[in-house]
């Protein structure tokens, strides 16, 4: 399924953080390539993302739709995190 990952390489990353609510695909750049992980920067903010080879085809893709898959698949069984309302104040 995955290649030999190279410097350079572009992956998309399934961001899902249930009890934050978050659920994003990010876009990243591979930074740097080791034997035992990779490192991955987001192209929006920067942002540098450690990962063992067996996040690959879990949460790293290679393939865009994949990755938007796993985050809608993730959402439709999301948790709620809190039933607290919140009000402005003026």
């Amino acid at each position: 399924m995955f290649k030999t990952l190279n410097k350079g390489d572009k992956l998309y990353y399934a961001r899902i953080l249930p009890y934050v609510g978050t659920y994003e695909v990010c876009d990243m750049n591979i930074r740097t390539v080791t034997d035992t992980y990779f490192v991955g920067v987001d192209k929006r903010d920067k942002r540098a993302y450690l990962f063992g080879y067996g996040s690959l085809g879990k949460e790293v893709f290679e393939d865009r739709k994949e990755a938007l898959d796993a985050v809608h698949e993730a959402e439709k069984n999301k948790k709620i995190v809190s039933d607290e309302t919140y009000y402005e104040e003026y």
